[in-house]
């Protein structure tokens, strides 16, 4: 374990929590369109989102949208509130939309080891 952490391949250590259990009912992944890809926009965007604890996930994306972020928050008042005074006040933000999950069938946070040493 400590060679493997040397190594970076282990980077920490989480507990998992139950997000109902803690009363985190709603998890939702959003995108985000950027209206323009300065280093400014991209930057403050980046620096909002660390700050923004609701947000446990964050991915800069292929496709139609720019980022895609997984937010866990208590109810669907509190997503209204982080998109419409977080999120739609960014500068360049220009799009955002929602999807509520209705069920989690598979949350893993493991990397499959098995699959990358196969491929050697």
């Amino acid at each position: 374990m400590r060679r493997l952490e040397k190594l970076g391949i282990i980077r920490g250590y989480v507990a998992l929590v139950e997000p109902k259990r803690v009363g985190q009912n709603v998890l939702a992944f959003v995108q985000i369109k950027l209206e323009r890809h300065t280093d400014d926009v991209i930057e403050r965007f980046r620096r909002t989102l660390e700050e923004r604890p609701e947000v446990v996930s964050a991915h800069a994306m292929t496709g139609e949208m720019d980022f895609l972020l997984q937010v866990v928050v208590p109810d669907l008042d509190a997503l209204g509130r982080f998109t419409l005074h977080q999120l739609l006040k960014l500068p360049g933000v220009r799009d955002v939309q929602s999807s509520l999950v209705l069920e989690t069938l598979k949350a893993v946070a493991r990397v499959p080891l098995e699959a990358a040493a196969g491929q050697r």
